[in-house]
């Protein structure tokens, strides 16, 4: 009986997954706490879809998390080339080049970002905050009046 129960477990486990399903396990890895869990189970959805701007997006997210910035990098890039309107991809890229120590690329990205979605405080917020520490007063006065609006 314990034969046939670790069979029927291990058969379950191999049958093909739908991206959907890839992505459900994937939530409730990420809200359980396990980036590594979360982060398998979303490229496992990439696979099967592969020109999902937000599966690229929430894989770059998860590789930020757990400290692997350049690859988090190179899908945000892939996120936006699958989708250039895809908002929150140009705000994670944004961010994560902040945290590299480079405004050049992190303002614009922001910048985008609150293009793409205007009503979104947290761009706001955090493109304020960029313009405040780069000295750019009257531009961080404007995003954080309309973050906290």
């Amino acid at each position: 009986m314990k034969r046939l129960a670790l069979w029927l477990a291990f058969a379950m486990a191999s049958v093909a997954q739908t991206p959907e399903q890839w992505i459900e396990k994937g939530r409730a890895s990420k809200a359980a706490g396990d980036a590594s869990g979360a982060l398998a189970a979303f490229q496992k959805a990439a696979e099967l879809n592969p020109k999902s701007a937000a599966l690229q997006d929430e894989i770059g997210f998860l590789l930020a998390v757990l400290g692997r910035q350049a690859e988090a990098l190179q899908h945000f890039g892939q996120a936006i080339e699958f989708d250039p309107s895809y908002a929150a991809a140009h705000f994670h890229l944004g961010v994560a080049l902040w945290l590299r120590r480079d405004p050049d690329g992190a303002i614009p990205s922001l910048q985008h970002a609150v293009k793409l979605d205007p009503k979104n405080p947290e761009y706001r917020y955090r493109l304020g905050s960029m313009f405040y520490e780069v000295g750019h007063d009257d531009e961080a006065i404007v995003e954080l009046k309309v973050a906290t609006a």
